[in-house]
C-alpha cells in the first residue's frame, strides 16, 4: 500500500536451492525510509551528516542488469559490535545491496546475512487501487483454530499439534490495516506477538481482499502466470460455497516444493482459512503443513 506519507511492504524469505517460502513479514515505513528504499530527497542533505558512526561514499554498483551510480552507507555499532552496509540508488531510493554482521555475545562467532537486488517486476494486482473493506475497524478481533503437522513420505503424517491464532486489528487506514497476531499453544503464548500489515497490493496472503473484486474472480483465473525467480504461479482454484452455504474464493500459490492456499469470504473479503505446506528437509523429504480456520 502507498499513501502520501508512508509505504506498507510485505516480504517473503525463500530459503535453500529449492526456494521454499520460510517466513513472511510486513512493515510500514514513514516518509523517509522503509525496508527497501530511502526517499530520494534525503540525498540532498546526505553529505551534511556527521561521518561517524555512519559513513557515506559514492560507488558504482551493478545490479538488475545495469550499473548504478549509488551511495554506500556503512554503520558500526560500538555497543554490540554489529556492522551494516547499504548500497542505495539515489535516483529511485531503491536498496541495491545490504549486508549485516552480527557477532555472538562472546564475540567468537559472527552471523552474516546479505541481500542483493536480482530483478524487479510489476505485479498486475486487480484490486491494487482499492480501499479497506468498510467492515474492518480498529479493535476488531478474530480467532483462528489450527494445527501443525509434519510427515515423511514413507511414514505418513505425525500427530498434529493444535494451536490458536489470536488476531486484533490495531490500526485501520484508508488502504491498509495493521493487526497484532499472537500464536497460542495449550493456552499459553508460543512466541512474541507479530505485527501484520495488509494492503491492496497483495495478490493473496493478507487478512482481506476487497469483496467487490472477489465477486469478479472465476475458476482458473491466473493472477500471476509465473515468477521467474521462485518458479511459482498464483491462480484462483475455487469459486463457490462451503457446505454451510457461505460464498468463498480460494487462491492457490504453487511452487516446486510448496503450496499455499488462502480462502476468502465473498461477503466481506475476510480471510477465513489458509494452508501452508512445504518441504522442510530435502535430505529426508520431510513435509510440514500448517492449517488455520476462522472460528
Amino acid at each position: 500500500a502507498l499513501t502520501t506519507r508512508s509505504s506498507v511492504t510485505h516480504s517473503t524469505v525463500f530459503v535453500g536451492d529449492l526456494l521454499i517460502p520460510w517466513d513472511d513479514t510486513s512493515s510500514m515505513g514513514h516518509a523517509g525510509v522503509g525496508d527497501f528504499w530511502v526517499n530520494p530527497s534525503v540525498f540532498k542533505e546526505i553529505l551534511k551528516i556527521p561521518r561517524y558512526p555512519l559513513t557515506t561514499v559514492q560507488v558504482s554498483y551493478e545490479a538488475n542488469g545495469r550499473v548504478y551510480e549509488a551511495y554506500r552507507f556503512d554503520y558500526d555499532s560500538a555497543e554490540d559490535g554489529r556492522r551494516y552496509i547499504w548500497v542505495v540508488d539515489p535516483e529511485s531510493g531503491l536498496m541495491l545491496y545490504h549486508a549485516q554482521w552480527s557477532p555472538t555475545s562472546d564475540r567468537n562467532l559472527c552471523h552474516v546475512s546479505v541481500m542483493e537486488l536480482v530483478t524487479t517486476r510489476q505485479l498486475l494486482v486487480p484490486w491494487a487501487g482499492s480501499s479497506v473493506p468498510s467492515s474492518f475497524k480498529a479493535g476488531m478481533q478474530m480467532t483462528y483454530q489450527g494445527h501443525i503437522k509434519t510427515w515423511l513420505p514413507a511414514t505418513g503424517p505425525n500427530i498434529p499439534v493444535p494451536a490458536v491464532l489470536e488476531v486484533v486489528f490495531t490500526n485501520v487506514g484508508h488502504n491498509w490495516t495493521e493487526a497484532r497476531v499472537q500464536r497460542v499453544f495449550s493456552g499459553q503464548p508460543a512466541d512474541a506477538a507479530l505485527t501484520v500489515h495488509t494492503g491492496p497490493g497483495l495478490l493473496a496472503g493478507g487478512f482481506w481482499i476487497p469483496p467487490a473484486w472477489l465477486a469478479r474472480l472465476r475458476n482458473g483465473d491466473r493472477l500471476d502466470e509465473y515468477d521467474p525467480i521462485t518458479k511459482s504461479q498464483v491462480e484462483v482454484s475455487y469459486v463457490g460455497t462451503t457446505t454451510t452455504g457461505v460464498p468463498i474464493v480460494a487462491i492457490f500459490e504453487w511452487g516446486k516444493r510448496y503450496k499455499r492456499v488462502w480462502v476468502y469470504r465473498m461477503t466481506d473479503g475476510l480471510l477465513v482459512y489458509w494452508l501452508d505446506e512445504k518441504l522442510i528437509d530435502p535430505a529426508s523429504g520431510m513435509i510440514q503443513q500448517a492449517e488455520w480456520q476462522l472460528r
